[in-house]
């Protein structure tokens, strides 16, 4: 069964959001990025764009300089879908190498052309901050 999930999707906005109420881009300046979920449960991302120094500056984890400053980051995983909790999680296959295991993200849906998706609880974020990915539907 097809899933709304399911395409390719261009990542148009993500935000850091702290317990301080401060929000912070992300990205340092400009940043492309696509999803990928096929209907055999398989996502791809990619994602070129500088993380910004005031996000790291407030990260709890001292990634090496190398990674912290890596203009591109990509992986591949199996992915569900958890309907009742509203969430999708990501069972990492590679990638780049600060990923865990198995990531959850809020997913939730703006109409048929907006997709997004929340990270919460991840060693890299503040306590009590999350990070929101904005999608739209890409068709080429």
């Amino acid at each position: 069964m097809k899933h709304p999930i399911h395409g390719t999707w261009k990542l148009v906005d993500m935000k850091n959001y702290f317990a301080d109420g401060t929000v912070l881009n992300t990205f340092q300046d400009s940043f492309d990025g696509i999803s990928i979920y096929t209907e055999n449960n398989l996502a791809v991302l990619f994602v070129v764009g500088q993380t910004s120094d005031a996000v790291l500056a407030r990260s709890p984890v001292a990634a090496p300089e190398e990674v912290r400053k890596r203009n591109f980051r990509a992986y591949w995983a199996r992915y569900e879908i958890d309907e009742t909790a509203q969430v999708v999680r990501h069972h990492f296959l590679g990638g780049s190498e600060h990923l865990q295991a198995i990531e959850e993200r809020a997913l939730r849906f703006e109409g048929s052309q907006r997709m997004i998706l929340t990270k919460r609880n991840e060693r890299y974020l503040a306590a009590g901050g999350y990070a929101e990915s904005v999608y739209e539907r890409w068709t080429p």
